[in-house]
């Protein structure tokens, strides 16, 4: 399958008029805090991420503070945040960290990923075209293919969540989400090469309350989700939280079969209890289950299908996103249970987490592998039905050490292990008229039979583990220096096979070898490779003054190697591991007390080994492709991130990422007549431009009543898709706007318009013709209650 982009403008006029906003608006001395994008007046956090109960006088020391000093000028109210495994305001944090509270996600109406990263500079997510997996580019790094590992570690309430899927649904009753950018591979260890996200869901407490949102919007989609937190006893807490989100029409209509592709749903239920044992001896357990449906193949083919090249049959009419024709139902599925348990043990020699997870994750898929609805009697016609299943058995358990704070030399010290058993096959089953074509076997025009690529059977086994300490030396309060070092070893285990699936005629099983061998031959591979590495960090932390933070530092991440889904040879299967080296300089402002604040951050970043998608050199027909290792790269960039209190009831944010990414050296299709030079080119999928501008009011009428609304432009320019081809990645200017009423403090109702410009953009191209596009306009009402 091969993906890419073309070129499209968008109303010059509208960009030249954002541009001058978001310049007259970053010259503004009224920009920043550093808080996160649009955080507003978020509460300070709740459970610390590495330590349930550990770590909460820190944080109810820190938070007392920054109430005082909110309530003092209307200054705004600052996050404690856990990006760094232990408990620290925002503006202390020596690194480049994005944080935004789950308060202001859902009064935003905000649950789904896509949309959270768009709040971060130099991140982006592309539409997922098939609902199998969430791919973020943070910084240039990105997962190069849905076979690929991720790029960046995922974690839920500091508790590893990644692996080969990371299918990342609904986010709801979320307590703030961390999004850390650059390699973090010294504190969170395997697949965080471009960073690390941290999702902190809300936890039980000793106060009863929750709340309730529901919301109705275009294409029929209705939201509901709430939680509620009910404590049992002084000692004993439980927290409730459930969503059902369902959606029955959409922008994409297949009409040979009268179907609503963007049809689905995303349903679950999660559980957390949470007990203090003793004064010092606390436990966390979360469970979770989550249920969602969705299209397996989200495209369109503006300009016509190309059935096979081999066969030449081709449709010729163009269609829209409301014209497709495809003869196989679009849909995939996916079910997921998790469970999950935190000890915290504090002691006069620190604090000492237990951390462990378990998650079962199916996903099956059906789609229109041919992309038309062309009979099997046409003359040629090639009909692909592939039929997706993949399973993943995820553990994992982390011990970990904390320091107490009051000393000068801290350190937080672990040691990780992670075992997952990853099944996956695709099988294809195919239908064609031979009887045009030389050599079918006598008697027959029309032949049926299946394929492998892989076959059920095929597995992934990986064995991680990883021990890592980070020392922090306080030389004053103001001047400390820290440095850490992680190793880490991956082992995989493939047992892999592809290849025709035999039926009960010999002749059509030896015709159907012979037509599909070259680019599909039956074969099987074992393969257990090692992968290992250290990765050391270091940095200085300085305080000019109370409302100036300093920081630099140095910071490695790998991504282990590992093996490509199908390919015409054994030896295109396995690819090496990817390593990046980070090197950073930043700076945190406050001023005003604390009413607007400044964080600019600069870094270069060389990476080696980046994994790319190379054309099959045995394959001249299906567009078929692999994963390799194609060579290094450097990419330097700045990220500005700003918050400022405008007027009591008024709040503004902005922040401005740029990135200039170029390989240094590599190549792309080595040996083949196709081979590219990559040396000075753009890596894929990765923008020149992220820019965001945001205003929040809350305008109090009367002491029942406020008036609320915000408006976001989101803008994205630049940027590749393909290396060889330099394919654009096209720009992409998105509005939303929101408004209504506060009643009584607790009771919100508000109205909301998506994307209001409609601008769509092509994010995927598949080798036949279709393409993908991102979402277009939504609106809709929200309701919600806070008790």
């Amino acid at each position: 399958m091969r993906r890419f982009s073309k070129k499209r403008g968008f109303t010059m006029h509208l960009l030249s008029r954002f541009r001058s906003a978001l310049l007259a608006s970053v010259s503004l001395p009224l920009l920043a805090v550093p808080v996160c994008v649009f955080a507003g007046t978020a509460a300070a956090a709740a459970d610390a991420s590495t330590a349930v109960d550990a770590g909460e006088a820190t944080k109810k020391d820190e938070k007392a503070k920054l109430q005082e000093a909110a309530a003092d000028g209307d200054a705004v109210e600052e996050m404690v945040v856990t990006a760094r495994r232990r408990s620290e305001t925002l503006f202390n944090v020596p690194a480049s960290v994005s944080a935004i509270s789950g308060d202001a996600l859902r009064d935003a109406g905000i649950s789904d990923m896509k949309d959270v990263i768009a709040l971060i500079p130099n991140a982006v997510i592309p539409t997922n075209p098939d609902n199998s997996n969430t791919y973020v580019n943070i910084r240039g790094i990105r997962q190069a293919d849905l076979y690929a590992e991720p790029n960046f570690g995922l974690y839920r309430n500091g508790i590893f969540y990644g692996g080969s899927r990371s299918n990342l649904g609904s986010q709801v009753d979320v307590e703030r989400i961390e999004v850390l950018r650059g390699p973090q591979g010294g504190l969170y260890g395997r697949n965080a090469l471009g960073g690390a996200i941290n999702v902190i869901y809300a936890t039980p407490t000793d106060e009863f309350g929750g709340y309730a949102r529901a919301s109705y919007g275009r294409y029929d989609r209705t939201e509901l989700e709430g939680a509620i937190n009910a404590p049992v006893n002084s000692k004993f807490s439980t927290r409730m939280a459930g969503w059902w989100f369902n959606q029955e029409k959409g922008e994409y209509y297949n009409e040979t079969l009268h179907q609503e592709i963007d049809k689905g749903y995303d349903k679950g239920l999660r559980f957390s209890a949470k007990a203090q044992a003793t004064e010092d001896l606390s436990i966390l357990w979360v469970a979770e289950y989550q249920k969602t449906e969705g299209p397996a193949l989200r495209a369109y083919a503006p300009n016509g299908v190309l059935n096979d090249v081999a066969l030449g049959t081709n449709r010729s009419d163009p269609e829209s996103y409301r014209t497709i024709h495809q003869d196989t139902p679009s849909r995939a599925t996916s079910e997921t249970y998790y469970v999950s348990q935190n000890i915290a043990y504090e002691t006069d020699i620190g604090l000492f987490n237990l951390l462990a997870s378990y998650k079962d994750y199916d996903h099956h898929s059906i789609q229109d592998a041919d992309y038309t609805d062309f009979a099997p009697t046409t003359l040629g016609a090639l009909q692909r039905v592939m039929k997706g299943s993949e399973s993943t058995n995820d553990f994992y358990v982390e011990g970990l050490w904390t320091s107490k704070e009051d000393m000068p030399l801290t350190w937080i010290a672990g040691v990780s292990y992670f075992d997952e058993t990853f099944d996956y096959s695709r099988v294809y089953d195919t239908t064609l008229n031979i009887a045009p074509f030389p050599g079918a076997p006598a008697g027959y025009s029309v032949v049926s039979g299946s394929a492998g690529l892989p076959l059920p059977g095929t597995s992934i086994k990986t064995k991680s583990i990883s021990t890592f300490a980070e020392l922090t030396y306080h030389f004053t309060d103001d001047l400390s220096v820290f440095g850490g070092l992680r190793w880490t070893q991956d082992k995989k285990t493939l047992n892999f096979a592809q290849g025709i699936i035999p039926g009960s005629d010999p002749a059509v099983n030896g015709y159907l070898a012979a037509l599909f061998g070259s680019a599909a031959p039956s074969y099987k591979l074992h393969d257990a490779p090692k992968f290992h590495f250290l990765a050391p960090s270091t940095g200085i932390n300085y305080k000019a003054t109370e409302n100036v933070n300093l920081y630099a530092l140095y910071s490695t991440g790998f991504r282990a190697g590992s093996f490509n889904a199908s390919t015409s040879d054994p030896a295109f299967v396995p690819y090496g591991q990817e390593s990046a080296k980070n090197y950073e300089v930043g700076v945190k402002t406050q001023w005003l007390d604390g009413k607007l604040g400044l964080n600019l951050a600069a870094f270069i970043m060389d990476q080696k080994d980046l994994v790319v998608q190379f054309d099959d050199p045995n394959d001249n027909t299906y567009g078929y492709y692999y994963l390799g290792n194609a060579g290094d790269a450097r990419t330097y960039g700045v990220e500005f991130e700003g918050f400022a209190r405008i007027a009591p009831w008024l709040t503004g944010a902005a922040s401005v990422g740029y990135l200039h990414d170029r390989f240094t050296k590599g190549l792309q299709y080595p040996g083949t007549s196709y081979e590219f030079d990559l040396t000075g080119t753009k890596i894929p999928y990765t923008r020149d431009w992220t820019m965001n501008v945001r205003l929040d009011a809350k305008y109090p009428v009367s002491d029942k009543l406020t008036l609320v609304g915000s408006a976001a432009v989101r803008e994205e320019i630049g940027g590749i898709l393909d290396p060889s081809l330099q394919t654009p990645y096209e720009n992409l200017t998105k509005i939303d706007l929101t408004g209504g009423v506060v009643i009584n403090g607790s009771t919100r109702l508000t109205a909301f318009v998506n994307n209001l410009l409609d601008d769509r953009i092509v994010e995927f191209e598949y080798y036949a013709g279709p393409v993908s596009t991102s979402y277009g306009r939504t609106f809709g009402v929200q309701v919600s209650h806070d008790f």
